[in-house]
Parts: C-alpha cells; sequence; structure tokens
C-alpha cells in the first residue's frame, strides 16, 4: 500500500505542475498504450518471453508514458485484479489517483 500513497502523492504534484491539456494528455497515454504495454508483458511472460521495457529509461520520450502506464496498471491490478476487465473503470481509476 506504501507505493500507491506514493503515487498518489507523486500524480498530484505532477497534475499541479502540468496544464489541464498536458495532464489530460499524459492519463490518456497511460491509460491507452499502457495498457496495452501490461497486456503484451503479460503475454511475454507467460511465454517465457522477455519483457518490453522500451521507455523506461533516459533519455524519456513519448514510449515513456507506455512503461509507466503500464507500471501504475501493474499496482492498481495487484490491489484490484478486476480493474484490468473494466477499462472505462480504469481510466476512472487512474484518473482519480491525482485528486
Amino acid at each position: 500500500m506504501t507505493n500507491t500513497i506514493a503515487v498518489i502523492e507523486a500524480r498530484a504534484v505532477l497534475r499541479a505542475m502540468l496544464a489541464s491539456l498536458g495532464y489530460e494528455y499524459m492519463l490518456w497515454q497511460e491509460w491507452k498504450e499502457g495498457f496495452a504495454r501490461w497486456l503484451e508483458n503479460r503475454m511475454q511472460s507467460a511465454l517465457n518471453l522477455s519483457l518490453n521495457q522500451g521507455g523506461g529509461h533516459e533519455p524519456f520520450t513519448c514510449v515513456s508514458f507506455y512503461a509507466h502506464g503500464a507500471g501504475l496498471i501493474d499496482l492498481l491490478a495487484k490491489n484490484d485484479p478486476a480493474l484490468v476487465n473494466d477499462l472505462e473503470g480504469l481510466f476512472r481509476h487512474m484518473d482519480g489517483l491525482s485528486h
């Protein structure tokens, strides 16, 4: 649970720093591409293949949103596995983390 609290605090700071549209874009990319990356890595893991770690290290690019989104979704899924079966609910939950 400590990781979740740290994520919530960091996202609140980030949301305050970004313009509204910038935060919305980040959230959209984390949700859309992050979920795709999360799902890809679950399949890779099931097949004992290397995980896609692209975007997880400097230099940071738009692909970093994918890596961060996948990590965030993984954290949320560990706390509530049903979230990954409800994409709209997952989006709303991710959005609510920074409020």
